[in-house]
């Protein structure tokens, strides 16, 4: 068994997921000689970002609430006692941004807000979205589109391909860290894990034995499983020294949940130098079905509370204006409630938090009259622009290193960080398109199909073909100007299908499945 085999394994049991980080000094500094990411011990100007994962599906809505549409109030259910919305009398008015508010539980987010400190981007997401936590959380974790299935993280085959050498020489610190037991799919490459689990400074394991009988049954495989020990020893070693040298911090954070442990231990360790740039942290309890009200505004809360600590927490200790904090969900929540919940949507906007944003919304308010087929919200953003962004404008990745292996494409960037060009920076507008294929409804399809075809009117050059997977054209459609081609699929076969979307320009594929 190869090393790369051997790795693959235990990446799949999650043992390697805690054990193997890691990336080259001399690799990382000749193959990238940019600012941000440069990985000189000490260096002031070094950057880091938290990234905020809210699992179970945000609700974006009411998080930054349109104050003043009816549409979401009515749908709602605003003055009954099935009402799921936030009143606009409840709602902490933006002051550059009349129109929204932030949720009443945000009032430290909104202070945040009213210094600068705070961005908001309106309506993230991705085409044909998906409606499943895992598969949704696999397509944000991946950074893939929907219809693609990889098990390799966006991040992870960043260092993967930026430091081919990772597995043979360390840096004193990792590249990535996530808090918690395991790493997730974010930090994983497609040879192995290139970030680092962090869940207990206070226990150093005991390092692996270096003796090694060549003769025994799997002498190999036992002995590259006590190499990576060995590595994993290296860096708990590193991050509890830098630990125990580092200052406590001056303010205090909440005694619940975790998120306020993990968050006080990221800062305390960037002030004593650990240069690792990326970390990663979860909360749980965003899948709001029932009892959205009181559960919602207690989540908004406990954010709210940890991350105005944590940004207090960098201001005393100096390190500001080199840390941000952004926030992700696998999805937003439906428009409509559902008895005194919402169901899972789409579209929702990513917080970022930091000295270094430029502060205010970007994008425009939610349209809760011009849904998807499956009445959600539609996106304006790509997340990968966010995820571009933030390498290219905050962590100093030059934006060719993001495509084709990062992302499949190249994406247009979004002004979130100072400095930033305030229109699209970086690569064409790729998302969102003037057309944009927004995938089939039902998919999977039993008779009809709807394919639905964004800013199709005016246009005469678009036509809709739809491809077996024996490469057999099944259909071609001219776009009317409604965007909407109807397939029938009652004689096509089960499997799956491409639909392709194409004119002057424009050229999108999607996948349809066909069940009978």
């Amino acid at each position: 068994m190869r090393r790369r085999t051997l790795l693959k394994g235990l990446a799949a049991t999650g043992i390697a997921a805690q054990l193997m980080p890691g990336v080259a000094v001399r690799a990382f500094a000749h193959a990238l000689p940019r600012r941000g990411l440069m990985r000189t011990a000490g260096e002031p100007n070094n950057k880091a970002v938290v990234i905020l994962r809210l699992y179970g599906g945000n609700d974006g809505l009411n998080t930054l609430v349109p104050v003043h549409n009816e549409t979401y109030y009515r749908l709602r259910n605003r003055g009954t006692d099935r009402n799921v919305s936030i009143l606009p009398e409840e709602a902490l008015l933006l002051p550059d941004h009349p129109s929204l508010g932030l949720h009443p539980s945000l009032a430290l987010l909104h202070e945040l807000y009213a210094e600068g400190k705070m961005a908001a981007v309106q309506n993230v997401g991705y085409p044909n979205q998906d409606l499943s936590h895992f598969r949704s959380t696999d397509i944000w974790l991946t950074g893939t589109d929907a219809w693609t299935f990889e098990t390799s993280g966006w991040y992870g085959r960043y260092l993967e391909e930026q430091f081919p050498d990772a597995l043979n020489n360390l840096p004193t610190y990792p590249f990535a860290i996530e808090m918690g037991r395991f790493v997730t799919r974010a930090l994983m490459g497609k040879n192995g894990p290139m970030g680092f689990a962090l869940n207990d400074l206070r226990y150093l394991p005991a390092p692996a034995s270096n003796s090694t009988d060549p003769t025994s049954y799997a002498a190999m495989e036992t002995e590259y499983v006590r190499l990576v020990a060995r590595q994993s020893h290296q860096f708990i070693g590193a991050l509890m020294e830098a630990n125990t040298a580092a200052t406590e911090p001056t303010v205090e954070y909440p005694s619940q949940p975790a998120l306020a442990t993990e968050l006080a231990t990221i800062a305390k360790l960037i002030a004593a130098g650990v240069d690792t740039p990326v970390w990663l942290v979860t909360m749980e309890g965003y899948d709001t079905h029932h009892h959205q009200l009181p559960d919602h505004a207690a989540r908004l809360a406990e954010i709210g509370r940890c991350i105005h600590t944590f940004q207090r927490d960098l201001e005393s200790r100096g390190i500001a204006d080199r840390v941000c904090l952004m926030t992700i969900s696998e999805f937003g929540r439906r428009v409509e409630s559902q008895g005194l919940g919402t169901d899972h949507g789409a579209a929702a906007p990513v917080l970022v938090v930091g000295n270094g944003v430029q502060p205010g919304i970007i994008g425009h308010d939610p349209d809760l009259v011009n849904l998807d087929p499956d009445d959600n919200l539609r996106f304006e953003f790509d997340f990968r622009q966010i995820y571009s962004s933030l390498m290219c404008q905050w962590l100093g990745a030059a934006p060719e290193s993001l495509a084709p292996n990062v992302f499949p494409t190249l994406f247009a960037q979004v002004p979130i960080f100072k400095g930033a060009s305030s229109t699209p920076i970086g690569a064409p507008a790729i998302i969102p398109q003037t057309v944009q294929l927004e995938g089939a409804w039902p998919n999977p399809a039993r008779e009809l199909a709807e394919v639905s075809v964004r800013g199709a009117n005016g246009r005469s050059d678009l036509q809709i073909e739809c491809w077996s997977a024996h490469g057999q054209l099944l259909a071609r459609r001219a776009v009317p100007p409604t965007g909407i081609v109807r397939l029938d699929v009652r004689n096509w076969p089960t499997g799956n299908y491409m639909i392709r979307l194409h004119g002057d320009g424009v050229e999108q594929n999607q996948k349809l499945g066909v069940v009978r």
